[in-house]
């Protein structure tokens, strides 16, 4: 699912990967060869570099150990449950599921009979079947826009 986003790499003249050698040497060797991939990152929004170039750059909220955050709904309920018992799933902010891999992925953690928490981008929660929500509250589920 998420690999065909890759498609067509090798017909590429470059590829940039938004990572560091030293952070992933194999990787990095790899992706050179197969794609002649040229690692440039780490690569960060303006928000984070913090000298207000770019202001209206706010969409990308950065709160490390924040108290807020600790208070969470979901990071409560995931200590209610007995550590690796839990199924998380998050697919970050790179990769778009289309509608029927997210329904794929939905009903495969429903159906699984385990408890899970998933972060689902409110902008990609439209994708979801309906009365998704009403499910997972009736199961051992948890469906957050995002978790720290």
């Amino acid at each position: 699912m998420v690999m065909s986003q890759f498609k067509g790499l090798e017909l590429a003249d470059d590829v940039l990967v938004n990572s560091f050698y030293e952070l992933e040497p194999e990787e990095a060797a790899y992706m050179a060869s197969a794609w002649r991939a040229k690692t440039i990152g780490t690569t960060v929004p303006a928000s984070y570099v913090g000298d207000d170039r770019m202001p209206s750059d706010t969409k990308y909220g950065f709160h490390l150990f924040d108290f807020e955050l600790t208070a969470a709904p979901c990071v409560s309920w995931l200590s209610a449950h007995p550590a690796r018992s839990v199924v998380f799933a998050s697919f970050g902010s790179l990769s778009n599921l289309d509608p029927a891999e997210m329904r794929e992925v939905a009903h495969g953690l429903l159906d699984a009979g385990r408890p899970f928490l998933w972060a689902v981008r409110e902008s990609e929660s439209h994708k979801l079947p309906a009365g998704y929500g009403d499910a997972v509250a009736a199961s051992a589920g948890m469906l957050v826009p995002w978790c720290p």
